[in-house]
């Protein structure tokens, strides 16, 4: 099987970077006076600088999060958060500044304009630069423009929305955007009017050590419908950037809204962003959302469903490559009858990348007949990435029907599926000997000594040792000793080649915990014959534990150090066996393992990958339960900590390959089970 390579995202267009050069830039830091003294230079009304103190106060009075990405570097006494670029709003793009035009076209903008929107956008740090719309909208009563535009020419519609959808307490970085905000969009669609060809918005930031905080704000009045796009990026500096721009979206009954956006700031870039859209009676609104930008980003659309009837749908992709934590995911919260979300989340991680999908479905006691499924598949390309997904779900209806569906998955960083095996002989000619004619069946990888053998071990997932004894530096039997102690490496058998033929060498090698012992001069087809009978034992032992319900771990523990680590980490999974919350970091964490090394054991020991294994526990554990009387499908659903009972019946099924009505007949349980 070739290695699956997907490349990174080409960055070289996005990576410009002009001069810093604009009309004015605050001084870094956050307090009263430069709050004050943004909204004087916006010319802002009275109403506008209160809705900004008073955002200041929830700012200094609110805690950061204490889950999610560590946020430590950003500070926001370095931070910049109002940089005004040399121009004022344009309606042309040759009175742009080339500078700033120039980018721009670069990054495609004008040419999609005159293609395919309706309507453009562009923010170049703090400021609108550049806005325009068709004439044929603008007859209908279609308002496209800045916000700073908006606040002084509709202020009655911004002022009944503006900060409604996310209120200012909702977390720290909204009262910090509502404190300092500076450009964005306002739409709004009138009744019935549909826009065939979407609007679109830009935000570009090239100041360094500054922060964006733009606000959208679209409004979709009653059968109207609009699908407004949404495009970022920013140079990549050595410091860090802020970005906490807010998005309010409201959709009005039997209207249609799709929001589109490409998240795809530098390394460098904090994303701390906020969107939320309240849906109206027959209303809908899909989310489609990719972020592959910035060093850390915590983004969770959301969408709360007020009237009956209303759909939601989000489609979010996310890739994460080295030197990046994407904290993402989706919240819906059903508040009315016959409601309904679909939500489709993919992740891929490589090179070291950090990807979390976090799910919130809430379904409130008004919310009868609704429906929701959520998907998550998510994708490593090595074992040194991380992948996770936490769903909640809340629920307080029994009048619904939810689908939670979630897939991790790991491709090994091996080029084959050939086994691995790691030859240590000082010989250089039995080294050459050996690997030759073991090659077409095998990875072989080589050491000259013991210590050669650790570095080749922590640097590469071997399945297989075989080691002469008498070596310098370290030799074979030190070396066997090092591995059967350590956790990380204790499940890979050993064979042990070496001259001595005296029983006493031979005891001492097998007590150390040596899988084989093979005498020289030794044939190597008995060698080849021990090594494929020692990985094939290995597998139907792991096959054995993987199909047997009530089969316990301990069976795939061959040494003392397998059996302790497999016992410490069954009983923190059983300790947690109804939390839904449970994830693979709290498992690293209680195992004072880093996450490649836990992945690593695991899947040695067992072949599984951690979610994999404590989703096998989960279902073990279900098995034991559905032989007791008493308890329902949905109750050991929970108790066994799935998100939902139909959830729970799917993986029972893929796994066991019978429902649980079927593995209760089958074993002869006195479970009266009720579905």
């Amino acid at each position: 099987m070739a290695k699956t390579n997907i490349e990174d995202i080409d960055r070289n267009i996005y990576d410009i970077k002009n001069k810093d050069n604009y009309e004015f830039k605050m001084q870094k830091g956050l307090n009263k006076e430069i709050v004050e003294e943004i909204s004087k230079k916006k010319n802002e009304p009275e109403w506008m600088r209160d809705i900004r103190l008073k955002a200041l106060e929830t700012y200094n009075q609110l805690e950061l999060p204490t889950w999610g990405p560590d946020l430590s570097e950003l500070k926001m006494d370095e931070i910049a958060t109002y940089v005004k670029p040399k121009t004022n709003l344009n309606s042309n793009w040759e009175d742009v500044p080339e500078d700033i035009r120039n980018t721009f076209d670069k990054l495609g903008i004008p040419e999609a304009e005159k293609k395919s929107l309706a309507g453009v956008g562009a923010q170049y740090d703090s400021e609108v630069v550049y806005h325009s719309i068709k004439e044929d909208l603008k007859k209908q009563g279609v308002i496209y423009t800045d916000m700073e535009t908006a606040v002084r020419e509709y202020p009655d519609l911004v002022k009944e929305h503006f900060m409604k959808c996310v209120p200012i307490n909702d977390h720290k970085f909204v009262a910090l955007h509502a404190a300092v905000w500076s450009g964005g969009s306002f739409v709004y669609v009138p009744k019935n009017v549909k826009l065939d060809i979407p609007l679109q918005s830009y935000f570009r930031l090239n100041s360094p050590e500054s922060g964006q905080f733009e606000h959208t704000l679209i409004i979709v009045d009653e059968g109207a419908s609009l699908h407004f796009i949404e495009g970022c990026s920013a140079p990549k500096y050595n410091k860090v950037n802020l970005h906490a721009g807010c998005v309010e979206l409201y959709v009005k009954d039997n209207a249609y809204l799709r929001y589109s956006t490409i998240e795809n700031w530098s390394k460098n870039m904090m994303n701390l962003n906020t969107k939320k859209a309240i849906v109206g009676k027959n209303a809908e609104i899909d989310w489609v959302t990719g972020s592959f930008g910035s060093k850390i980003s915590m983004l969770y659309p959301m969408s709360i469903l007020n009237g009956e009837g209303a759909k939601t749908e989000y489609t979010g992709i996310t890739f994460a490559g080295k030197g990046q934590n994407l904290d993402t995911g989706f919240k819906v919260v059903h508040n009315a009858k016959n409601t309904s979300s679909v939500v489709n989340s993919k992740s891929i991680s490589k090179d070291g990348g950090s990807c979390t999908y976090r799910a919130l479905v809430k379904i409130g006691k008004e919310a009868g007949k609704s429906k929701c499924t959520v998907s998550c598949e998510s994708l490593m390309l090595d074992n040194i990435s991380r992948s996770d997904t936490i769903p909640v779900n809340d629920i307080r209806t029994d009048d619904i029907e939810l689908k939670d569906e979630e897939s991790i998955s790991i491709t090994n960083v091996k080029f084959s599926e050939k086994p691995a095996m790691l030859i240590v002989e000082d010989n250089l000619e039995m080294q050459d000997f050996i690997s030759k004619r073991l090659m077409d069946k095998y990875d072989v990888y080589r050491a000259a000594d013991g210590l050669e053998a650790l570095k080749v071990l922590k640097e590469f997932d071997i399945d297989i040792v075989v080691s002469d004894i008498m070596m310098p530096n370290m030799d074979g039997m030190e070396l066997l000793k090092n591995i059967k102690e350590t956790v990380e490496y204790s499940h890979i058998p050993v064979i042990l080649l070496s001259a001595k033929s005296d029983l006493e060498s031979r005891i001492n090698g097998l007590e150390l915990g040596a899988d084989a012992y093979i005498e020289k001069p030794f044939s190597l087809e008995y060698l080849m014959a021990q090594i494929q009978n020692l990985l094939m034992n290995r597998k139907s032992i792991k096959e054995l534990f993987y199909k047997r319900p009530f089969i316990e771990a301990n069976v795939v523990a061959l040494t003392k150090t397998d059996e302790l680590f497999l016992k410490k980490m069954n009983e923190i999974i059983e300790k947690n066996i109804d939390n839904t919350q449970f994830s693979v970091d709290v498992l690293t964490e209680k195992m004072n393992m880093s996450r490649s090394s836990l992945h690593r054991k695991i899947k040695g020991v067992t072949d599984l990958t951690p979610n994999d294994y404590i989703r096998l526990q989960r279902l073990k554990r279900a098995a034991s339960l559905l032989c007791e009387s008493g308890y329902r499908v949905n109750e050991i659903a929970s108790l066994t900590g799935f998100t939902s009972a139909s959830y729970f019946t799917k993986c029972f099924h893929q796994h066991f390959g019978m429902l649980p009505k079927e593995f209760i007949k089958q074993s002869g349980s006195s479970n009266n089970l009720t579905e």
